[in-house]
């Protein structure tokens, strides 16, 4: 534990502190009410020091006249904090402006500005007053602009690199107001009307998004630099009191968390939409292949059935043609049997033959009148043949491949079987001739 000399000797350390702390701030009032009370110039120069007579702007003495926010600060130089300009009539103000940083709209109600741009052209805009038109000045590096007494207006570092600019008032306390700050630091009811009838809640929400000067500046910067939107300190509102105060009920959010909250809530539909995208297409899937399945099956089935019926179809062709060719065989063996000495019946069936390949009447009528005596045992043969040919054919429509390849070659050896095969033909398809 210390002792009690040790514990005088820190009291003593601290209130040594607090003195000189208080005597400074004392000395400085003291100092400022001296020349505000000095009857004339000279006066008031005496009582100022060399060190009183200059102000470091890049390292003020204080954070009085220092203003701080996330894109930046300037540093004001007035009768607040540089006592020398009591009774000059001037001010100054350097902002340090970071990419895409910019001096929010505000006012100065006591003085008129003059702003000089340092190294890159600044963005300004300027409203008077009511029924003014905005102005919107590029001030551009080694140029300067005027903002009047009361005005509203900014200046942006629309570049992606540090700015710097200056400005000179004709008022040693030109006094400076943020537009933002101030206006939603009215009552709350009176907000509310003035903005349409915005509910209270609203109003507080967006009261504690209003960011601290200097601020983050415009999205289109902030892409084209490559700078990413951060939460700003909003420490720079207006404090409350009971006539501007929000009802008990009412606690300002933040709406950077809102914006936080609807993307997590966002996010949270989303994969369940996702999800249940994946879960549709699954089942969409599923019921394709199904789909294709049946689709599958009963093509199989045609295909199968097409296959037995082609092949039942392909004998049927076979045994046609092998008819066709016993035909063929039956007419080189009439004509044998003719080169023997029976040329009637051949020629008669020659001219059948004709006949069924769209020979011209006249043709088998002149071989009728011939062969008169010929006729009649061809039809009665062709009718007996007829029944013996036509039996088998209906009782067995389907025979096998080699059984009519030696019915085939049975005919072709003996005359009677070709024979046999043309008379087929012929009573198949009956002539004029045949019926008479």
């Amino acid at each position: 534990m210390f002792s009690t000399t040790t514990l005088a000797a820190l009291l003593t350390v601290a209130t040594a502190a607090l003195a000189q702390e208080g005597g400074a701030a004392s000395s400085v009032a003291q100092l400022v009410a001296q020349l505000r009370a000095a009857p004339t110039e000279v006066d008031r120069f005496r009582l100022l020091s060399e060190e009183d007579l200059l102000f470091d702007f890049n390292n003020p003495a204080t954070t009085n006249g220092v203003t701080t926010g996330s894109a930046g600060h300037t540093v004001a130089a007035s009768s607040a904090n540089f006592p020398a300009l009591i009774g000059q009539g001037v001010a100054m103000t350097i902002g340090y402006l970071g990419p895409c940083g910019m001096n929010s709209p505000h006012t100065h109600p006591r003085a008129t500005e003059i702003n000089f741009s340092v190294n890159t052209t600044l963005r300004g805009g300027v409203l008077v007053e009511n029924g003014a038109r905005f102005a919107e000045i590029d001030i551009r590096p080694g140029t300067a602009t005027i903002f009047p007494q009361g005005a509203i207006h900014f200046e942006m570092n629309p570049s992606c690199e540090e700015a710097m600019f200056v400005a000179g008032f004709n008022g040693e306390d030109p006094g400076v107001q943020q537009v933002a700050q101030r206006f939603f630091g009215l009552p709350p009811d009176i907000l509310a009307a003035t903005l349409g009838g915005l509910g209270i809640q609203e109003i507080a929400n967006l009261e504690a998004y209003i960011p601290d000067n200097v601020i983050i500046g415009v999205e289109e910067c902030l892409q084209r630099c490559g700078i990413e939107r951060t939460a700003q300190p909003t420490s720079q509102r207006q404090p409350r009191v009971g006539s501007n105060a929000f009802p008990e009920a009412i606690e300002a959010v933040n709406v950077y968390d809102l914006i936080i909250e609807d993307e997590e809530a966002g996010a949270a539909p989303e994969a369940g939409a996702e999800g249940e995208g994946e879960q549709e297409e699954g089942e969409a899937e599923a019921g394709t292949e199904e789909e294709e399945q049946d689709e599958e099956e009963p093509e199989e089935g045609d295909e199968e059935a097409g296959a037995e019926e082609e092949g039942s179809e392909a004998p049927e062709e076979e045994e046609g043609s092998e008819e066709l060719d016993g035909e063929e065989a039956g007419a080189e063996g009439e004509e044998v049997e003719t080169g023997e000495g029976e040329t009637e019946p051949v020629a008669e069936g020659e001219d059948e033959d004709e006949e069924s390949e769209g020979a011209e009447p006249v043709e088998a009528e002149e071989s009728e009148e011939e062969t008169p005596e010929a006729e009649e045992p061809a039809g009665d043969e062709s009718a007996e043949e007829d029944g013996e040919v036509a039996e088998p054919a209906e009782s067995e429509p389907a025979e096998s491949e080699p059984a009519e390849e030696a019915e085939g070659e049975a005919e072709a050896e003996t005359g009677y079987g070709t024979k046999t095969i043309v008379i087929s033909v012929l009573s198949a398809e009956p002539t004029p001739a045949a019926e008479a």
